[in-house]
């Protein structure tokens, strides 16, 4: 289901239901395994589990997240946060009675708070202030572009240089090759002023 404005649900939102929304998205009940993605907030009045993977614009507020992925430009607030992917783009604060987070990997550009971190039973719990999750996504994706454009050049240098000697040896070359060969070049330049 998709919306320009805001939504609200009374009930539950089961699995692999998927709401996107242009303003903010109200759930009344349980998000359990669904996906929700919204310009603005996104409040659970319950939590999120089971699979969950939210996405807001704006701030997070729920009671609790388990077994979810959240990603929020703006703040996350939750009483509890177990065995999950979360990530803000300001600060994830999780206080109540409970306060834990357990399990899963939480990241915050600013702060996070709770009252307990990580779990008796040992699950592994990783915690990391200091960098806006979205950027960090960005800079693994340029990273990336710049391994793939770096092998296009290695695979494309040996072409060009055996096209440079043949034409200096004098060889003739028809038309669509002397268009190939330009297109290479061209490409060799494009991706090394990307590079």
């Amino acid at each position: 289901m998709e919306y320009e404005g805001s939504v609200e649900v009374k009930g539950v939102i089961a699995s692999n239901f998927s709401v996107k929304a242009g303003g903010n998205i109200v759930v009344k009940g349980i998000v359990e395994g669904a996906t929700l993605d919204a310009g603005a907030d996104v409040i659970l009045e319950c939590g999120a589990k089971a699979g969950g993977n939210i996405k807001a614009g704006g701030n997070v507020v729920t009671k609790f997240i388990e077994n979810a992925t959240i990603m929020a430009k703006g703040s996350i607030t939750s009483e509890c946060i177990l065995h999950s992917t979360v990530a803000s783009g300001t600060e994830i604060t999780v206080t109540g009675r409970r306060g834990f987070i357990a399990g899963g990997k939480v990241t915050a550009a600013d702060k996070i708070r709770a009252k307990v971190l990580g779990s008796e039973m040992g699950a592994n719990t990783i915690i990391e202030v200091g960098a806006d999750p979205q950027l960090k996504i960005r800079l693994k994706e340029l990273q990336k572009n710049i391994q793939t454009a770096s092998k296009n050049i290695d695979s494309i240098k040996p072409t060009i240089d055996g096209f440079t000697k043949m034409l200096k040896a004098g060889a003739k070359f028809t038309p669509d090759q002397v268009a190939n060969a330009k297109k290479l070049i061209e490409m060799n330049k494009t991706l090394n002023a990307a590079d």
